[in-house]
């Protein structure tokens, strides 16, 4: 007779063997079981957090972290559902995330039971894989069909492309009865990986360019992707364009895209337009760049570690299948040198927005733009930076930001609900200061990244409060609807002293430059987890940010 409870107590140690090292848990009774039996473990660092919606934001950014699979373990009913954010996030960021979901058993289901809906698959539009567990499990062999399966769940979210997997575990009752011993009949099989496929076409294509131009997008941080992409742009061998989440920083690598292309979409010389393209990584942000390419018919080749089907710019030739750095480093030694006419134009209008964007935040009047400008300046070396959606990701990346660790943002989906968490997730892994800039509006939604009792304190938030979305100021469309300051921007006065203080969080404010400048030293050197709340105009900001993009394009 199989224990009713064997598989729980196979699941976990499933999740050692395959080298889980953190588990988010959330409080319930059904998942009690699965708890129970991570805690008894000393493998695994166990996280408690109420909030099932932060507890995955907040695991999404332990795995970006670490590098490595995080499991999510809730209880059931609608408490599961508050996982979907965050797994969305996941998958079109390419991290491993497990999450696991306690459930009533099958028999149960539909039948006006306590906290039961349909689990099954509730997850499938975006994750990679899914399971059911079937209980009760009779047999040896049904218990050994459940370990393989888990086993290539757990393989499914590491492997190839990486992404979050769903494991829905049924529980029978009595959920707290004494727990039965690890199977002796556990066998796991390794992680499989593919090797390059068209990369001789790819060789072919390069030898004949001397335009060439490698698009990054967001990526997590590799020393090596960084180091053989800096090659190419120290050896001439191509325009690197990486902007500052695709964490390639270096002297030869334009990091702020969107400020580059201010310059160039006007401009339609033919000097900036490349002959042929490579393109690798997540999503791009500019806007402004990805439209300029989608108008070039040119070859493009994209690298990634499974076909994926992604083509941004409409023109892709190939999707090359491998792992990015040693494909590159074979490239670097057949590329040749590119034309230096080409890649002087792009290294000179880097040069010439950066002296126009100095410039004008030299003088320009008290703003959102203004704000990031005086925290930008003023980064250590070696700080990691979290940007939220919206405003602050686009102001971010049109600064220097070479100078950090690390720069992160949650441009899967780009929404607001779980920047925080995220941050939060991932500053509880690093020693060095985690720096959050954010909106008043993501702030209040996902505030319950704050309910942790364990926040890291080298966390500082700042808080930029413009009173609503003021990003929508800056689009031409939603500023012209009747009722747009209650219906679209959504203007609110909530107290954030009293909700930052609520959690235990030392508290700044200013609301012009000097209050800004005089409380910086006692913000970046405080001990605590701490917030920093700039108040800055509800109206103008828009009209400083187009002045802005036309001192920019300024010879």
């Amino acid at each position: 007779m199989i224990h009713h409870l064997q598989h729980i107590v196979d699941l976990v140690e499933i999740c050692r063997r395959k080298g889980v090292g953190h588990v988010v848990v959330s409080p319930g009774s059904r998942n009690a079981p699965i708890i129970k039996q991570f805690l008894s473990n000393a493998s695994f660092r166990v996280h408690s957090i109420v909030d099932e919606r932060s507890a995955a934001f907040f695991g999404l950014g332990l795995s970006i972290a670490t590098h490595e699979q995080v499991v999510l373990v809730c209880t059931s009913g609608s408490a599961g559902l508050n996982y979907a954010p965050a797994l969305a996030e996941a998958f079109y960021q390419h991290v491993p995330l497990v999450a696991v979901t306690a459930d009533r058993p099958p028999w149960l289901i539909g039948q006006q039971d306590n906290q039961t809906i349909r689990q099954d698959a509730m997850f499938r539009n975006y994750i990679k894989c899914c399971m059911n567990v079937k209980i009760p499990i009779e047999n040896e062999n049904q218990l050994q069909r459940f370990h393989q399966d888990l086993d290539d769940m757990i393989n499914c979210a590491f492997e190839d492309i990486k992404g979050p997997v769903h494991v829905n575990c049924p529980i029978d009752e009595p959920l707290y009865a004494d727990m039965p011993q690890v199977s002796e009949s556990i066998k796991l099989s390794p992680k499989g990986s593919e090797l390059f496929s068209g990369f001789n076409m790819l060789k072919e294509y390069w030898k004949k360019s001397r335009r060439p131009v490698i698009i990054v997008g967001q990526q997590n941080t590799d020393s090596d992707l960084r180091d053989i992409l800096n090659r190419y742009g120290v050896e001439r061998k191509a325009v690197v364009l990486a902007e500052p989440v695709a964490n390639i920083a270096g002297r030869n690598v334009i990091g702020a895209v969107d400020r580059v292309m201010m310059k160039i979409e006007d401009n339609g010389a033919d000097i900036f337009k490349p002959d042929f393209m490579v393109s690798l990584g997540g999503h791009v942000i500019s806007k402004r760049l990805k439209k300029w390419l989608q108008t070039l018919d040119i070859p493009h080749f994209r690298i990634s570690e499974k076909k994926d089907g992604i083509d941004t710019y409409g023109n892709l030739t190939e999707n090359i299948i491998g792992d990015p750095v040693g494909g590159l480093f074979v490239m670097l030694s057949d590329a040749q040198d590119a034309d230096p006419g080409f890649v002087n134009a792009w290294h000179d209008v880097h040069g010439l927005t950066l002296q126009n964007h100095e410039m004008f935040l030299k003088e320009a009047p008290f703003s959102d733009i203004k704000v990031f400008d005086i925290f930008m300046n003023k980064l250590p070396k070696g700080a990691i930076v979290h940007f939220g959606n919206s405003s602050p990701i686009r102001y971010g990346q049109l600064f220097k930001l070479g100078h950090l660790s690390g720069v992160f943002s949650n441009r899967g989906v780009s929404g607001i609900d779980g920047c925080l968490s995220t941050a939060v997730g991932y500053a509880s892994q690093t020693n060095q200061l985690n720096f959050v800039f954010i909106g008043d509006l993501s702030f209040v939604y996902d505030s319950n990244a704050m309910w942790n009792r364990n926040l890291p304190k080298n966390l500082k938030i700042i808080l930029v409060n413009n009173s609503g979305g003021g990003i929508f100021r800056m689009l031409n469309g939603p500023s012209s609807i009747n009722g747009f300051d209650d219906y679209i921007e959504t203007s609110h006065q909530p107290d954030f002293r009293k909700l930052v203080e609520a959690f235990g969080l030392t508290y700044f404010y200013a609301q012009n430059a000097d209050e800004i400048e005089s409380q910086l030293d006692l913000f970046f050197q405080s001990g605590q987890a701490s917030v920093f709340e700039v108040k800055t105009p509800q109206t103008g900001n828009s009209t400083v940010y187009s002045r802005y993009i036309k001192a920019i394009k300024q010879k």
